[in-house]
């Protein structure tokens, strides 16, 4: 098969974006062809944790272990979730009225697209304690459940300025920013 027609591909996307509610997440790793979520795992050299080489993937803020000061002037691993270091961060929900209408693209430059663009804002707000964060965000990710890794991940970019989130901050996604699109 070589190619799909607009009209597939305007089925396809108005089917998981256009016309279900889904719920936008952010990410300190990139995501993989498997949709699969970042399992932590102890460090073989005994240097705390890491993300598990034969498992990578979504790495929500909550989902891993992170090194904090332990008021001590030492640090200390813990379970960020345990710790409330996710305070603030849920998913936010996209309705069917949150995107523009599929347009297919006349223009030579994009010829051949199907595009979705998502219309509104979309804020993340840290609660985070003053002595952690979220970490290092660099992706965002498209999944049909709100629940921290629940559900399944069908779609994932990357953000072009990571961001290391701490306490108090506010993550924005303007509209019209993303551009969910196929190309045939």
């Amino acid at each position: 098969m070589s190619s799909f027609t607009h009209y597939l591909e305007e089925q396809i996307l108005n089917h998981f974006f256009g016309t279900e509610t889904v719920y936008i997440g952010l990410s300190r790793s990139d995501g993989n062809r498997h949709g699969q979520y970042a399992n932590w795992i102890e460090d073989p050299e005994g240097d705390g944790y890491i993300i598990d080489p034969d498992h990578e993937g979504i790495d929500e803020p909550g989902n891993g272990y992170q090194e904090i000061d332990d008021g001590e002037g030492g640090t200390e691993w813990v379970n960020e979730a345990d710790a409330g270091l996710d305070a603030g961060y849920s998913r936010q929900s996209v309705g069917s009225g949150d995107w523009h209408d599929v347009e297919i693209i006349g223009l030579a430059e994009h010829e051949g697209e199907t595009q979705l663009r998502l219309s509104n804002d979309i804020v993340f707000t840290s609660e985070a304690p003053e002595n952690a964060q979220w970490g290092n965000i660099t992706h965002f990710f498209f999944a049909d459940a709100s629940g921290l890794n629940g559900g399944n991940i069908f779609a994932w970019g990357s953000i072009p300025n990571a961001l290391t989130v701490e306490h108090g901050m506010e993550v924005k996604i303007w509209g019209n920013t993303i551009v969910v699109e196929m190309s045939g």
